[in-house]
C-alpha cells in the first residue's frame, strides 16, 4: 500500500481514521474469538489519569557526521512543535525517557533535555528522567491508558489509538523541521486484537496482570476466555491466578507463555 501519509503533519495522522489501518484480519478474529470489541481508543475515556511520557532518542552520529549540537537544537525543535499542541497541552508529563544510542552524550546533554521539556510542557512536579542505554523494548513504556509522545530519529510514539514512528534518516528528519512539518514517516491505527495483544505481553513481561484492570478496559474477564490456557501454564507451574492477578512465576519461560497466548 502507498504510503500517504509522509510529509503530513503530525496532527492529520493523529486525527485521521483511515491513513493507513493494520491488520484488519485481527480484528476479524478477535470478533469471532472473544464476546465484546475494544472501542478505538481515542472514542473511549481511558485518558482519565491525563498524564503521558516523552521519549527522546539519541542517536550515533559519528557516520552521519553531523555536530552533536546540531542534532539536540533539532530534537529540541521537533519537541517544541509537538508541545504547542492543543491536544498536548491538555495533558502532563510524568516521565521524560532518553534512549541513548551513541558514544558522544553526556550527562549533561540529558539534564538539557529535561530542563527543555520542563520548560515547554506542562509537567509534574516529581517529574522522573529515565536513561536508557541497552536495547529498547517498548514494552517499557507503552500504556493504554498514557499517551507517548517521541522526538528524534527512529523515534516511536503512541497518541489517540495510533503509533507512529519518525523517519531514521538525518537528511529527512532535518528536511521535514525545515519545512515546519513533523518527520513521520508512518502511522497506523492499532487494531483492538493489538491492544489485546499487547496489554497481554505487557503482563507478563512484568510479571503480572491485573484481572481487574484488563476487565474495565477490554469488556470481557481475562480467566474466562483463557481458562484452558491458564490452566495448562499453571499445571507447568508459570504461573498462578489469584483473586485479582495473574502473576507469572517464571522470567525464562515468558516467550512460551506469549506463545500460548497470543496465537495470532
Amino acid at each position: 500500500m502507498q504510503n500517504k501519509i509522509k510529509g503530513k503533519s503530525a496532527s492529520n495522522i493523529m486525527d485521521a481514521t483511515g491513513y493507513w489501518r493494520e491488520y484488519p484480519e485481527r480484528d476479524l478474529e478477535h470478533v469471532r474469538r472473544y464476546p465484546v470489541t475494544v472501542e478505538r481508543l481515542d472514542e473511549k475515556d481511558v485518558w482519565k489519569n491525563k498524564y503521558m511520557k516523552v521519549v527522546c532518542v539519541l542517536p550515533e552520529l559519528q557516520e552521519a557526521k553531523t555536530e552533536k549540537k546540531e542534532y539536540i537544537a533539532m530534537l529540541q525543535q521537533e519537541l517544541k512543535k509537538q508541545a504547542g499542541k492543543d491536544y498536548t497541552k491538555s495533558f502532563c508529563v510524568e516521565k521524560l525517557i532518553i534512549w541513548d544510542r551513541g558514544s558522544q552524550y553526556e550527562e549533561s546533554d540529558y539534564l538539557g533535555l529535561l530542563n527543555f521539556v520542563k520548560q515547554n510542557f506542562s509537567c509534574s512536579d516529581d517529574i522522573r528522567n529515565k536513561i536508557v542505554k541497552n536495547e529498547f523494548k517498548d514494552i517499557e513504556v507503552w500504556n493504554y491508558e498514557e499517551p507517548i509522545l517521541a522526538a528524534g530519529l527512529g523515534a516511536a510514539g503512541y497518541i489517540k489509538g495510533h503509533d507512529y514512528f519518525n523517519t531514521e534518516s538525518l537528511s529527512e528528519y532535518s528536511n521535514a523541521l525545515s519545512n515546519d512539518c513533523y518527520p513521520v514517516e508512518k502511522a497506523f491505527l492499532i487494531s483492538a486484537q493489538e491492544v489485546l495483544a499487547r496489554t497481554i505481553r505487557q503482563g507478563i513481561y512484568r510479571g503480572k496482570l491485573g484481572l481487574k484492570g484488563f476487565q474495565e478496559h477490554h469488556g470481557f474477564y481475562f480467566e474466562n476466555v483463557f481458562h484452558d490456557e491458564l490452566q495448562k501454564l499453571e499445571e507447568k507451574g508459570y504461573l498462578k491466578v489469584e483473586e485479582d492477578d495473574c502473576i507469572f512465576l517464571q522470567k525464562e519461560k515468558q516467550e512460551e507463555i506469549l506463545d500460548s497466548l497470543v496465537k495470532w
